[in-house]
C-alpha cells in the first residue's frame, strides 16, 4: 500500500523549508517503525500526488487553506476514488465539514489513529459502525450521519522516533506536544490536549545521536512552547555539558512563554548557545494581554523576560497580534510603540505582525460563534495566520469593528508603515509568491547586536583541537561587525573574499586572502560574513569545506528572506516617486 501525504501551504518558499513537513516526518517515521508495509510519500506539490499513483492520499490543513483544499479535493476525485484522509487543526475543530465519500477525517494527534487506520485498510475492514468508527480519534459519514470515534489516546512521545527525511545539516523536531496554558487565540490546547514532554534524557540522546551519526552541530527546537518545565531545560543542557559537546552544538531558536524565562532560565539558554528565544508577546497592553493570555503572562513578565535576555546575550523573535475584540485605538498604540522602543534598546532581533483572528477551536472562535459574527460556512481564506504586512490592507477577517472600525484600524497601520502600499489580494492561495517583509526588522546590523551574534556563534562552533577559523565576506557586513572580529575569543587566521577585486586589500588588521589561499591554511572552521548573500555563499563553500572543517553562518533562512525583501520594495517606492 501507498500513502500519498500533501500539505497545501500559504507561500510557495514555504514548500522548500522542511519545518513545515515535520508533522509528516514523523508520520512517515512512525508508519516505517510499525507498519512497515505502508509505503510514505511526502508530496512536495499538487502534481506529484497523482505522479505517485498512490492508493491513499493524505491531506493535512490549516483554516486559511480550506478552501484551497476543497478545490484539491474535487479536483483529486476526477481520476482516484481511494480513501481520502483530512488531517490537521481544521478539521479538528470542525469535523463536520469532511466531504462526503470515501474520506476519513483525523482529530487531533495522528500517529496511533492512522497506524489503525491503516491496518484496517490493508485488511479489507469497513471502518463506518453503528453509533461510532472503532478507530478512536477519527470521523466518518455513513449516510448523513458523522460518526465520531472516541478520542484517541496519545503517543509516548519519549518513543517516537526522530522524524523521516529531516536534514542533517540542521535538524528540526518537536520535544512537547499539547500545553498547559488556555491563551484564547490558540487551538494548541483544544487540539493537542494536556502537555506531554520528553524527557531531558531522551531529548539529549536524540541531539547526540544526531551529531555522532551525521556530524549534525545545528538543531531546532518547533514546539509552540518549548519550555513548560525549567528543571528540563537545565536538565537538558547539563547532560550536553558532561558530554563536553555545549561548545560544538548551537540551537537556533526554542518557543518560550514570557512569565517563565527569569535571570537563571536566560542564563541557561544561553549556556546551550540559543540564538534566538521566541515570545509570542502578542500585545504589550495589560488588560488586552491578559484577555489573550487567560491572566497567565502579565506585562511585568514581558519586562523581565525581555531584560533578562538582552542581559545574557540571547536573542529575542517575537510578535504582536493586533485587532483582538474589544481592543481600543489606545491599547493598539500602547503595544506598537512598546516594540518600537524595545528593539532598540534590547537584544530584539525581529518581530513579526499579525491580524487577530478566531481559529476553529479557539476561545475567540467560540465566543464569535455564539455571537453570530462567525460560522462553519465562512470564507475560511479571510482567516489567514500571515505576519506579513504588505498585505494588511487584504480582506482579512476582522473581529473588532465595533470598538476599532476596519478603516481606523489600517489608518493606524498605515501610519507606523505597517502597511506597503500596492498590494491587494483577494484570494489567499494567489499570494504564495509575494515576498515577506517586516518594517521593524533591523536593516542594518548594530555594532552591540552584531557583536552578540558573532560572539555566539564563534563560542558555538569553537572547534576542539583549539585551530583558528577563517571569516569568508569581505563586504558591508564584515565592516559593521568588525569590532565583534577584532575582540574575538576565537583566534581569527584569514579573511577571505571570492571577489578578486578585494583580494589584497587590508580589513581591520587582516589582509583579505582568495578563497584558495584560506583553505590551503590550517583552519577548523570558516564563518560566512554576510546577510543578503549566506544562503548563495554557503551553497558555493560547502562542496569545498571538507570535515574535520566546518561551515558556519549567522543568519535564520527568515531572517535572511525579510532582509532580501526589503531593498526591492524601497526601490519600488523610489521609482514611483520619480515618475
Amino acid at each position: 500500500m501507498k500513502l500519498v501525504l500533501y500539505k497545501p501551504l500559504l507561500r510557495r518558499q514555504y514548500h522548500l523549508e522542511y519545518r513545515y513537513y515535520l508533522g509528516f516526518g514523523y508520520l512517515k517515521a512512525y508508519l516505517a517503525q510499525h507498519l512497515p508495509e505502508v509505503e510514505v510519500e511526502i508530496a512536495p506539490d499538487a502534481q506529484r500526488v497523482r505522479a505517485a499513483a498512490p492508493d491513499v492520499v493524505g491531506f493535512s490543513t490549516v483554516t486559511e487553506m480550506w478552501p484551497h483544499v476543497c478545490d484539491l479535493y474535487r479536483r483529486l476525485r476526477e481520476w482516484f476514488d481511494g480513501p481520502v484522509l483530512f488531517g490537521g487543526p481544521h478539521i479538528t475543530a470542525l469535523p463536520q465539514l469532511l466531504p462526503r465519500g470515501n474520506n476519513i477525517a483525523f482529530m487531533g494527534e495522528g500517529e496511533l489513529a492512522l497506524k489503525r487506520v491503516l491496518e484496517a485498510l490493508l485488511a479489507g475492514a469497513a471502518l463506518p459502525g453503528i453509533d461510532r468508527p472503532a478507530v478512536p480519534g477519527i470521523a466518518v459519514w455513513n449516510g448523513d450521519r458523522l460518526l465520531s470515534g472516541p478520542p484517541t489516546e496519545f503517543v509516548e512521545i519519549d518513543s517516537l522516533p526522530p522524524p523521516a527525511d529531516a536534514p542533517t545539516d540542521v535538524f528540526p523536531l518537536t520535544t512537547v506536544r499539547g500545553c498547559p496554558f488556555h491563551c484564547t487565540h490558540c487551538v494548541e490546547h483544544a487540539t493537542q490536549g494536556r502537555p506531554r514532554q520528553m524527557s531531558a534524557e531522551r531529548l539529549a540522546a536524540l541531539v547526540i545521536e544526531r551529531h555522532d551519526r551525521f556530524g549534525t552541530t545545528v538543531f531546532e527546537m518547533l514546539d509552540d512552547v518549548f519550555l513548560v518545565s525549567p528543571r528540563r531545560l537545565t536538565a537538558f543542557v547539563d547532560i550536553l555539558d558532561r558530554r563536553g559537546l555545549l561548545e560544538r552544538l548551537e540551537f537556533i531558536r526554542v518557543s518560550l512563554m514570557a512569565h517563565l524565562i527569569t535571570d537563571e532560565v536566560a542564563q541557561t539558554l544561553a549556556r546551550m548557545n540559543l540564538r534566538l528565544a521566541g515570545m509570542g508577546v502578542e500585545s504589550a497592553d495589560p488588560e488586552i494581554l491578559r484577555r489573550f493570555k487567560d491572566g497567565v503572562v502579565t506585562r511585568a513578565h514581558l519586562e523581565r523576560a525581555i531584560q533578562a535576555c538582552t542581559n545574557h546575550g540571547v536573542g529575542i523573535g517575537s510578535s504582536m497580534v493586533l485587532g483582538y475584540p474589544g481592543e481600543t485605538e489606545r491599547q493598539m498604540r500602547n503595544t506598537i510603540d512598546f516594540y518600537a522602543e524595545k528593539i532598540h534598546k534590547t537584544s530584539f532581533e525581529y518581530w513579526e505582525t499579525y491580524v487577530c483572528q478566531p481559529l476553529p477551536g479557539s476561545t475567540l472562535w467560540n465566543e464569535g460563534l455564539r455571537a453570530g459574527r462567525l460560522s462553519p460556512n465562512m470564507d475560511f481564506s479571510t482567516l489567514r495566520i500571515d505576519a506579513d504586512v504588505a498585505h494588511f490592507d487584504t480582506p482579512w477577517y476582522y473581529d473588532n469593528e465595533h470598538t476599532l472600525p476596519r478603516e481606523r484600524f489600517l489608518g493606524i497601520l498605515r501610519e507606523y508603515d505597517l502597511i506597503r502600499a500596492g498590494f491587494f489580494v483577494r484570494d489567499a492561495a494567489t499570494i504564495v509568491a509575494q515576498p515577506r517583509t517586516d518594517v521593524f526588522v533591523r536593516q542594518y546590523v548594530p555594532a552591540g547586536v552584531a557583536r552578540r551574534m558573532t560572539l555566539q556563534t564563534l563560542r558555538a562552533w569553537k572547534a576542539a583541537d583549539g585551530r583558528p577559523i577563517a571569516v569568508f565576506g569581505a563586504g558591508k557586513h564584515t565592516r559593521k561587525i568588525m569590532p565583534a572580529l577584532v575582540d574575538s575569543p576565537v583566534r581569527i587566521a584569514a579573511l577571505a573574499d571570492d571577489n578578486l577585486g578585494r583580494v589584497g586589500a587590508r580589513m581591520g588588521p587582516w589582509k583579505v586572502v582568495s578563497t584558495y589561499e584560506m583553505l590551503s591554511q590550517d583552519i577548523g572552521a570558516v564563518l560566512i560574513s554576510s546577510d543578503m548573500r549566506q544562503d548563495e555563499l554557503a551553497t558555493r563553500l560547502r562542496p569545498l569545506i571538507e570535515a574535520p572543517r566546518r561551515l558556519l553562518t549567522i543568519y535564520q533562512s527568515e531572517e535572511l528572506s525579510r532582509r532580501a525583501a526589503a531593498e526591492p520594495v524601497l526601490q519600488e517606492v523610489e521609482l514611483a516617486e520619480s515618475r
